[in-house]
């Protein structure tokens, strides 16, 4: 168990900490936008021709806004996380790729399969998440020095016990939750 003195940083130890923290942060965000790249080059010959509406902000921008979040968000988990080594890789590569691979494109094989998307790019869309998944997960979990046992970290035995059914009814609730919100999120920016 730490003490109060051991959990307080001198302002060089934390500008050195916010330092490696932003090192870091650049490392994996130059091989997040590098392997978004690459899975973008697996669909790129199969998109439509049709030119896509101007956003909020410039698509370099509103891109670079996305990988930098994902990032973000991606070195939060790993560092919070109890677990470490291939068991933290395996369970955050996959839950990366049910997320934003499978979920993402479920959705336009249920609305745009047909219409705008062929069974080519419809394949190739389940693919291009991988290498996000597989590749950068693993290399993140490196960078953020979580691949084995920090020295005087405690291996958690206790594990707070979830029967299935709470699971699944969370997980339903979750899964309303993200189809409600970006239709009520839109109708109040037209009726605002």
């Amino acid at each position: 168990m730490r003490t109060a003195a051991s959990l307080h940083l001198s302002p060089s130890q934390a500008a050195g900490k916010a330092l490696s923290l932003l090192v870091r942060f650049v490392i994996l965000m130059v091989v997040y936008f590098a392997l978004f790249a690459i899975g973008g080059q697996i669909v790129v010959s199969y998109l439509p021709s049709t030119t896509a509406e101007p956003g909020p902000v410039p698509q370099m921008t509103g891109l670079m806004i996305a990988c930098a979040t994902s990032v973000v968000v991606i070195m939060m988990m790993i560092a919070s996380s109890r677990w470490h080594g291939w068991k933290l890789i395996l369970t955050m590569s996959v839950a990366f790729y049910l997320v934003m691979t499978l979920v993402t494109q479920l959705e336009s094989w249920y609305f745009l399969y047909g219409v705008t998307i062929g069974t080519d790019l419809m394949l190739r869309l389940f693919i291009q998440g991988l290498p996000l998944a597989f590749i950068f997960i693993p290399i993140a979990v490196l960078v953020m020095g979580r691949f084995r046992h920090a020295e005087g970290e405690t291996e958690y035995s206790n594990r707070a016990f979830m029967p299935i059914t709470e699971w699944l009814w969370k997980l339903g609730v979750i899964y309303i939750a993200y189809l409600v919100l970006p239709f009520v999120s839109t109708w109040l920016c037209v009726c605002l």
